[in-house]
């Protein structure tokens, strides 16, 4: 039998890295639901539905960064596909589009250093 990270991570949850603003995270937070930009949301829906397709289904975690803060503030978990015909005009940028819904988990500062470590 194999054993070792790289099996573990195969088999268990997704993770992605979101880097943004303070108060697009802040909204997220408030409205449950996260957007990125067009090619950011077909890789997010990618790993959903790869996720999906697993038995039992398998989570796909969002640990979020704030720009400059060298910390992560928080992990969500996606809880739907990405909407690609709608879209939410609260964010900080344009760019953002379309969105889907998450379930926040952490709401606070932790080291970079210890995702890292543990999810690279």
């Amino acid at each position: 039998m194999k054993t070792g990270r790289s099996n573990e991570l195969n088999r268990g949850p997704r993770t992605r890295s979101v880097k943004n603003q303070k108060d697009d995270v802040h909204k997220s937070i408030k409205y449950n639901v996260w957007a990125s930009t067009q090619n950011g949301n077909k890789k997010l829906d990618a790993a959903y539905q790869k996720a999906q397709q697993k038995s039992g289904s398998c989570p796909v975690f969002l640990f979020f960064s704030v720009n400059t803060s060298g910390q992560f503030v928080g992990v969500a978990k996606m809880v739907g596909p990405v909407d690609f015909n709608k879209s939410l005009k609260y964010w900080q940028q344009d760019k953002w589009i379309d969105y889907f819904p998450v379930n926040w988990h952490i709401v606070k500062g932790f080291a970079k250093q210890f995702v890292e470590a543990h999810y690279s």
